[in-house]
């Protein structure tokens, strides 16, 4: 039958996925903590801080997996904690077997949550179970289930999104009741090893269901447990006794006894005891989901934001014209004198022609009064237009604020990777990580993780020379792969580098002319960063055989695809015998980008502030042509001068701009190309819309957004429009064909 939770048949189908989904969030980061600390005692065996912290970690995912009845998990981290608690108290010691078996047990766990995620059963352990007993022979556990009538629940209920309360303790009685406080009083095997540290779960566990008012012996004096053979805990919780003993209950408890009693007033404080603590900061976990909701909203908020903005440029000219309204006053008021003359002078035949006069001026003193009334309430509405402005302003950085994760996590996963890829080739790597608190986008951490993958396989894999090649080179034989993020501008860089051999540009030549992608006369005349740019075609390797790790020249150009949809840009820099360093350049959040704006005549279109060098005006005697095609000179360097058309071919003809004007100099992926642009409409930030889901792909895009006065602008891919417009995929694409968007 397939392992699924056994659930207490009082909690709803809700109740159940909200605890999965705890369980999966919580056990997701307690492995990635098991894999770094494990990697750790490859290097330091019989580090007693990391061994109790391993055994920790699998004693808290065992809790977990056990409370939900998830019986595959929780024998597997019941005998792998029973081995941990021998390395601990130096019975064993750490072996390459018990490491090995470790990490496979964290990668059933990860699989088991992608399942979970999916509402799926867990995977078959049996394999698995067999290498974890070999361990240490220790005895199968009863499966740790919920309490006797407790109906388990069908394994394909999925894990949904909302947010949770925190898990209860499972069985019939754990419904909650009126508080009280019980002395519970736990009991241990004589001569038990770890003593402490079961009383130390002990009291984690009592905290988990009630508030622990006191300890004895206190938590920073368990050793005295080995002596008592017992810890008395005084708990404050609403929950019957049964339950207090069931989580009082842990391996190598001889007994637990519960009694109510009044609540027992504070003792002196042991030496310690009574310290201030820093209080632990509260989180709570949200669904990205809800994330992107908001950061939806508050984009809509920022397109209004700019339409207001708008609005008020366009209305100012009325209301700001100085004096307009006083002369106009001041006019009627000189009207009217001349009025009352004239009545003086003229007879009765004209009265009434003198009071439609009188008429006019009242209307055109009352407009003035209502102009100047306007005018003050103008002045309000860009007070209140000013104050909208902060608080979106403040509102977007909050919600991106929300959404920004440290990269730690990601990084820290290739610690394994770099192990695993290592040892199968037969190499000795280093994993150097820098910046590992630089945050990006929660969407961007997920997206980003393929990419760094096919980066690291191949650095260690092609970049890092065998051992005996480095010595003869007088390297070191360890190599060292560097995983680094930072930030640069707008934007936050991800570096990947290694002190290899660098990349083998005569490999590349010579497979480039063997698929027939350019000449052999051609492709001798390239310079090495241009020979560089062919490892992103597709299919493109300069393995001499296929392995388990790379030569199917898929993977760079996975790589610039996926970072290319996260509307970012990706260099490399390669020193022959020294190494490699592939950049990523990505922007903060793929929500909002701040971007130049310029029309065109084909419309208006956006470009990222981080991929524009500058704007400079360029007169007709710049501009020459080699080969054929425009360039210009720019401060000294000559570069490809293009239009939008250059770009995109549109389905009304092409429209272009006169030679000189503005020029903007984009850069991107190594390369810099000069646009010519045509009226300057400043920077803002702009809300990006997908184009591949409201209307198609179209390369050289990378979105849309829609401005101030409601009309469409598209956002320019830099990196595919300069490859584009270069003509450096002239033999595998032709331009984009732009039809159905409206100029």
């Amino acid at each position: 039958m397939p392992d699924g939770p056994d659930i207490p048949a009082d909690l709803t189908a809700d109740e159940v996925g909200d605890y999965l989904r705890i369980y999966v969030d919580e056990t997701g980061e307690q492995a990635d903590g098991l894999v770094e600390t494990i990697l750790a005692l490859e290097e330091e065996p019989r580090d007693p801080h990391r061994l109790a912290e391993a055994f920790r970690l699998v004693h808290s995912i065992k809790g977990s997996a056990a409370l939900l009845g998830l019986d595959r998990i929780t024998v597997l981290a019941h005998h792998l904690e029973t081995h941990f608690e021998r390395l601990r108290s130096g019975v064993a010691s750490l072996d390459q077997n018990t490491t090995n078996v470790a990490l496979r047990f964290v990668d059933y766990l990860r699989e088991g949550n992608d399942r979970l995620r999916r509402g799926e059963p867990l995977p078959d352990n049996v394999a698995l179970l067999a290498q974890v007993e070999s361990l240490g022979r220790t005895p199968i556990p009863a499966p740790m289930t919920t309490a006797p009538g407790a109906t388990p629940v069908d394994a394909t209920v999925p894990v949904p999104t909302a947010a949770a309360a925190p898990l209860r303790p499972a069985g019939p009685d754990a419904a909650p009741g009126r508080l009280r406080t019980v002395r519970v009083t736990v009991r241990f095997a004589p001569g038990m090893p770890l003593a402490d540290l079961k009383a130390e779960l002990v009291l984690a566990r009592l905290g988990a269901i009630g508030t622990v008012c006191r300890s004895e012996p206190p938590r920073d004096r368990l050793e005295a447990v080995d002596g008592r053979g017992a810890i008395d805990v005084w708990l404050e919780t609403d929950r019957p006794p049964d339950s207090v003993a069931g989580a009082a209950d842990v391996d190598g408890a001889a007994g637990v006894d519960v009694a109510d009693e009044p609540a027992p007033t504070r003792h002196t404080p042991a030496p310690g005891e009574g310290e201030t603590r820093p209080g632990i900061q509260e989180t709570v976990r949200v669904d990205v989901d809800r994330l992107d909701v908001l950061m939806n909203l508050a984009g809509e908020l920022v397109v209004n934001r700019s339409r207001f903005v708008q609005v008020a440029r366009e209305l100012a000219p009325a209301f700001r014209t100085t004096g307009a309204s006083a002369r106009a006053l001041a006019i009627a008021e000189g009207m009217r004198h001349s009025l009352d003359a004239l009545r003086g002078e003229a007879g009765a035949a004209a009265g009434p022609r003198l009071a439609e006069m009188e008429r006019h001026l009242e209307a055109l003193e009352e407009q003035s009064r209502q102009w100047q009334e306007g005018r003050r309430h103008f002045d309000r509405m860009l007070e209140a237009i000013d104050q909208l402005a902060r608080v979106s302003d403040n509102l977007q950085r909050g919600v991106l604020n929300t959404r920004m994760v440290a990269v730690a996590p990601l990084f820290n996963r290739f610690k394994r990777s770099v192990r695993d890829i290592a040892r199968e080739l037969g190499k000795r790597v280093d994993l150097e990580i820098r910046g590992e608190r630089t945050e990006l986008d929660k969407r961007m951490i997920d997206e980003l993780g393929d990419p760094l993958v096919h980066l690291v396989r191949n650095a260690i894999d092609h970049g890092i020379e065998p051992a005996d090649v480095r010595r003869r080179r007088g390297k070191p034989e360890t190599a060292t792969l560097r995983l680094e993020a930072f930030h640069r501008g707008n934007a936050v860089c991800v570096a990947i580098a290694d002190d290899g051999g660098g990349i083998d540009t005569d490999r590349i030549r010579q497979r480039a002319v063997s698929r027939g992608l350019v000449t052999a006369e051609a492709a001798a005349g390239l310079a090495p960063e241009e020979l560089v740019d062919f490892i992103w075609q597709p299919g493109f390797s300069t393995a001499r055989e296929v392995s388990d790790i790379s030569g199917r020249g898929v993977g760079m150009d996975i790589v610039r695809t996926r970072i290319a949809r996260l509307s970012g840009s990706i260099e490399v820099a390669s020193t022959p015998g020294s190494g490699t360093c592939f950049t990523i350049r990505l922007p903060l959040t793929l929500a909002i980008v701040r971007c130049m704006l310029f029309g065109s005549a084909h419309g208006v279109f956006a470009v990222p502030i981080e991929h524009i060098r500058g704007i400079v005006k360029v007169a007709d005697p710049q501009v020459v042509h080699v080969n054929g095609r425009r360039v210009c000179d720019i401060r000294g360097e000559f570069l490809p001068l293009v239009d939008i058309h250059d770009i995109f071919h549109w389905a009304g003809g092409e429209r272009r701009l006169p030679h000189a004007g503005d020029v903007a100099v984009l850069h991107a992926a190594g390369r810099s190309i000069g646009l010519r642009v045509g009226a300057l409409l400043g920077s803002q930030d702009v809300v990006v819309k997908s184009l591949d889901d409201n209307f198609r792909h179209v390369r050289g895009l990378g979105g849309a957004s829609v401005l101030g006065d409601g009309s469409v602008c598209l956002i320019l891919d830099v990196a595919a429009a300069i490859e584009t417009a270069s003509g450096r995929r002239s033999h595998t694409t032709q331009a984009a064909v732009i039809t159905g968007i409206p100029p």
